[in-house]
């Protein structure tokens, strides 16, 4: 880290110098305007005014294992990638190439971008940061709630479409996850990301990320719960049809 001097310039007026190298590498020169933003934790971000994040481009090549690849290709979402391409060798088969998209869909902000026979290109849709994380923590919160207190009715008289719904709120659940991680996951690369999710430090993230794991975990444990009592409802009507015919 380089240490500057602060200089006063006039009566309420302070300059301090950039870096030579800094200037040069943004293609800045004399009159030029930057962005200075406060951070929270007291320090400052000074932005070109017309800095650009650069886009990151990831390529998966597609394994035989389509599973493998449906891991890797969570990963770079979480990640932080803004484009995605899956690519074959070979014309991607009918069945994988739906198992692909039908993951894609159920991933936040992510969509298909251009899509051949031999690839499909995903691109990012949401601005990092846009979206309050305490807004997606209280989504999964009301969710989890409603399918712990729908298994106790489940529990106490069976009902099927009632345990359906609670498996497909675990899917949206899932999908809130993922997004909190990678907002999260770029907060901690990017401070003005960081600074839009309202965290003044990399500490804040840590148990944000263990609380929104621990609740996801309560909300597969209800779906573990709803799948076993209907596989119980169901030994029980197989008992009762036996017994009807003996």
């Amino acid at each position: 880290m380089e240490i500057r001097k602060i200089q006063k310039t006039g009566g309420s007026s302070y300059a301090i110098s950039l870096p030579k190298r800094w200037i040069e590498l943004n293609n800045l020169k004399n009159g030029d305007s930057l962005g200075i933003l406060e951070n929270k934790d007291g320090t400052l971000s000074i932005v070109p005014e017309n800095y650009k994040k650069e886009k990151k481009l990831c390529k998966i090549e597609l394994n035989e294992n389509i599973n493998l690849t449906k891991r890797i290709l969570i990963t770079k979402y979480l990640q932080g990638y803004d484009t995605i391409k899956v690519y074959s060798k070979n014309p991607i088969e009918a069945s994988k190439r739906k198992e692909i998209v039908s993951l894609i869909q159920n991933l936040i902000g992510i969509e298909i971008f251009e899509e051949r026979a031999d690839e499909i290109v995903f691109s990012s849709l949401i601005e990092f940061g846009s979206t309050p994380l305490g807004k997606v923590k209280n989504r999964i919160i009301n969710l989890t709630s409603s399918m712990l207190e729908d298994t106790i009715k489940l529990n106490e008289k069976f009902d099927k479409s009632l345990a359906e719904n609670i498996i497909q709120r675990d899917n949206e659940v899932d999908k809130l996850y993922f997004f909190a991680v990678r907002e999260i996951s770029e907060a901690s690369r990017n401070s003005n990301v960081a600074r839009k999710l309202e965290f003044r430090n990399n500490f804040e993230m840590i148990p944000n990320l263990i609380a929104i794991k621990n609740i996801e975990r309560i909300a597969d444990y209800a779906v573990l719960i709803a799948k076993d009592i209907m596989e119980l409802d169901a030994s029980s009507e197989k008992i009762k049809r036996e017994g009807d015919l003996i």
